[in-house]
């Protein structure tokens, strides 16, 4: 509302990994809080094969399962 930036991300340091330009430094930048951060990223492997269950849900002990059906148009 006020116009100011939360928060401000760079990219820099590329690499060519296969045709692609992938940033290996990130900087996020908290202005209102005067904090920032720096991500440094190697051994980039683009796209790589990743097993199914890298991506299955296990609920918490515990908790509700509701199944939820789908929306009507």
């Amino acid at each position: 509302a006020d116009g100011a930036a939360r928060w401000r991300a760079t990219f820099t340091e590329y690499e060519d990994h296969d045709g692609v330009p992938i940033a290996t430094h990130i900087g996020i930048k908290l202005p209102a809080w005067s904090q920032s951060m720096e991500i440094a990223r190697q051994d980039i492997e683009l796209n790589p094969t990743l097993d199914h269950s890298a991506f299955a849900f296990q609920a918490p002990s515990g908790s509700k399962v509701v199944e939820l059906g789908p929306l009507a148009d």
